[in-house]
């Protein structure tokens, strides 16, 4: 199916190769892809508020103490655990594989405590036009 997507994007002959088709449509492949997406669906789960619907749902580990709903895993024993099956339970599963805390509301987050504000004197910005090949030679050899 992708290949077919990459065919109609470029609009290359049928028998051009599958792989150099999905490189030049600039295509990843669909695994990789959804591994993208469960990625981020877990880092955004960890980002919840304790208020939302699904912090009811997860173990009292990462409800972030959300109080827990009738059917939630924290309710569940261990054997119905091991039967279960389902997105809330992948969820709990791939949020024990986060190593960092998630706070949105994070103390150094906030205006005035950034980096770019404690330290405004110590970072500079060159804009450069990339565009043209001189210019980016010439801010590159500035940086050096």
């Amino acid at each position: 199916m992708q290949c077919k997507a990459a065919l109609w994007i470029l609009g290359a002959f049928c028998i051009s190769s599958t792989g150099g088709i999905k490189a030049l449509a600039d295509l990843i492949p669909i695994q990789l892809h959804l591994n993208k997406l469960v990625k981020w669906s877990c880092l955004k789960t960890a980002t919840l508020s304790s208020q939302h619907v699904l912090m009811s749902l997860l173990s009292a580990k990462h409800s972030k103490g959300a109080l827990s709903h009738p059917q939630s895993l924290a309710l569940l024993n261990n054997t119905q655990c091991a039967h279960l099956k389902g997105p809330i339970l992948d969820t709990e599963a791939s949020l024990l594989n986060l190593t960092e805390c998630f706070d949105p509301l994070y103390a150094e987050a906030t205006p005035g405590c950034r980096l770019l504000d404690s330290f405004p004197n110590c970072i500079s910005f060159h804009p450069c036009n990339c565009s043209c090949l001189r210019d980016c030679k010439t801010h590159l050899q500035s940086l050096d």
